[in-house]
């Protein structure tokens, strides 16, 4: 299973297995994040999604509500199977995406290359 979170200054996605325990295999000790804090009065975390390869997971992406460097953004984050974060975006592994109006949905097409519907617009990503 995979859940996305908030907490504190942080946005990601914890793995949790079967039975309920932390897959720690999965980036820190069971959990992918980035540094995000929370604008005030919204949530974080707007959608995720995952894109599987023959029934394995490859990738996982949120679009999250964040204030960075002072000013309000929204963006998209890409992890690997493993936690680790795709670079490809930015070297944060964030993109940027549109703040008027939060991200309705996040898609990975049949390429592999990432989408995200905000305010009635369809953005790619990577």
């Amino acid at each position: 299973w995979l859940i996305a979170y908030e907490s504190g200054k942080r946005a990601g996605v914890t793995k949790i297995g079967v039975t309920g325990e932390l897959v720690r295999s999965f980036g820190r000790h069971g959990r992918a994040s980035i540094r995000c804090s929370r604008p005030q009065g919204h949530h974080v975390v707007d959608a995720m999604t995952i894109e599987n390869h023959d029934g394995k997971l490859a990738r996982i992406a949120m679009a999250t509500s964040c204030r960075r460097e002072g000013q309000l953004r929204r963006l998209a984050s890409v992890w690997r199977s493993g936690g680790d974060s795709v670079p490809g975006l930015r070297p944060d592994a964030t993109g940027r995406l549109p703040y008027s109006q939060a991200t309705e949905d996040l898609t990975f097409n049949t390429s592999g290359k990432l989408f995200a519907l905000t305010g009635g617009h369809l953005y790619r990503m990577s």
